[in-house]
């Protein structure tokens, strides 16, 4: 009977070191540096403008949360908001990153959209020009309804 319980306490010491070891870093991809452009085209905003918040949209996509106001930002012929390149880093299998665009308007309430860009890394040794990503939002003052939100609707 003691050599049973000998054996299951060696089953369950290697079993809770296996456990330990199992979380090291080298099944883990590597992280991805990569530069992104991002363009901003909005649909229906007022002339005062709003505030804009950029963050990262998931855990495994890493950058700098930017912050500024519309009205005060120049934009181009077409109406575009154009940011300087964002230094953006991935840790994700799928090599995704993710950006949580977050827009605030006097009198109306907040609105977050979340726009996804794969990342394609950079052979070493090699300067890439940014990747590219344009988000259309729209303003909620478009929609009536919306912008009257419930406060029971806020309540939930």
């Amino acid at each position: 009977m003691q050599g049973w319980s000998w054996m299951a306490a060696l089953t369950l010491a290697a079993a809770l070191v296996g456990v330990d070891t199992s979380n090291s870093l080298a099944g883990e991809p590597a992280a991805i540096k990569q530069k992104v452009k991002l363009s901003l085209r909005f649909d229906g905003l007022s002339a005062e403008g709003g505030e804009i918040e950029i963050r990262p949209g998931h855990a495994a996509c890493r950058f700098q949360t930017i912050k500024f106001q519309t009205k005060d930002h120049p934009r181009s012929v077409d109406g575009k908001i154009s940011l300087d390149p964002i230094e953006v880093e991935t840790l994700s299998a799928g090599r995704d990153c993710s950006f949580a665009i977050t827009l605030r308007e006097p009198g109306q309430p907040d609105k977050t959209v979340r726009r996804n860009i794969r990342i394609v890394p950079t052979p070493e040794g090699k300067t890439a020009a940014p990747q590219s990503l344009t988000c259309f939002i729209s303003s909620h003052s478009l929609n009536p309804v919306a912008s009257k939100a419930d406060e029971t609707t806020r309540k939930k």
